[in-house]
């Protein structure tokens, strides 16, 4: 309890008193580092909690969702579609480019795409846009969309390395892979209450853990290094008595703003990857501003 109590006035502290900042220098460096690990500690048990609870308003829909799948995927094959695998290339017995729609059930967003799979054994790469389509399958690859590229491809030699050279997939054949995934439908719910769990306790304590270390984290000790760089700066520019050790310290605990813009920002689903930082930088620019009193010292 008496540590909660410490951590709740540095927080406040960190969060509201430009002055404070004079005092951390005089406290040992374990302070602060136990002090931050806390912070995205509660910061990632909160967005822990969030997903945990979409995951606990998702179980009464798992029935739904299970029948839902099984009725797309018992539709999803067309009766006269044939393809062969031979020398590890694909080939069909319908006029290309063909084209497999979305069914129904899926609710796709209408824009996204107008077809489920367009097939054309002759497409190129870049003939991808063109179809309109959540994958196409050529010859040699399978091209499929992707947020961030627009598409992604893999070539279809990996995909087909393991099934037999001559071997044709009916719809009979499709529908006898599809009755094989019945038995794991009865781990949804398992995978689900361990999902829940795992948000709950363990989630917090590595990615607390991991954001502290990891070199590309935004709230990293390693990137901390280059955002002091420049406070220390603008500390000298302004005349200020502090070392880079001492404004280093200051920037740990400053980092307050950042961890709970962002984590506000991440519970709410508002979506403006500068404005953590910028509020991190402008606080700490006041808190270097008002050490005019501040003698230097060792971190």
């Amino acid at each position: 309890m008496k540590k909660l109590k410490i951590f709740a006035k540095t927080f406040w502290r960190s969060l509201t008193s430009p002055s404070y900042y004079m005092d951390i220098l005089s406290a040992k460096f374990s302070f602060s580092l136990k002090y931050l690990y806390f912070l995205l500690f509660i910061s990632s048990l909160l967005l822990g909690a969030k997903g945990a609870i979409g995951i606990a308003r998702s179980i009464p829909k798992i029935p739904g969702f299970i029948e839902n799948t099984k009725t797309v995927l018992s539709q999803i094959y067309p009766k006269e579609l044939v393809l062969t695998v031979k020398d590890k290339n694909i080939s069909t017995n319908v006029v290309e480019p063909y084209f497999i729609a979305i069914p129904r059930e899926m609710r796709i967003p209408k824009g996204e795409a107008r077809y489920l799979l367009a097939i054309d054994t002759s497409a190129v790469i870049t003939d991808f846009e063109k179809y309109q389509s959540f994958f196409l399958l050529s010859k040699e690859f399978v091209a499929m969309k992707d947020e961030n590229s627009g598409y992604k491809v893999q070539p279809l030699g990996e995909i087909l390395k393991d099934v037999p050279d001559g071997m044709t997939i009916k719809k009979g054949d499709f529908n006898a892979l599809v009755a094989r995934l019945n038995p794991y439908y009865h781990y949804i719910y398992p995978v689900a209450y361990a999902g829940i769990i795992f948000l709950l306790t363990l989630w917090p304590l590595f990615v607390a853990g991991l954001k502290l270390i990891h070199p590309y984290s935004p709230v990293s000790l390693i990137i901390l290094l280059f955002y002091s760089l420049f406070l220390f700066s603008l500390a000298k520019l302004l005349r200020r008595a502090l070392t880079y050790k001492n404004v280093y310290r200051m920037s740990m605990h400053g980092l307050t703003v950042f961890v709970v813009t962002s984590t506000f920002m991440m519970l709410i689903n508002f979506n403006l990857p500068y404005i953590p930082l910028l509020a991190f930088l402008l606080w700490m620019i006041v808190v270097v501003v008002k050490q005019e009193h501040v003698t230097s010292k060792s971190a």
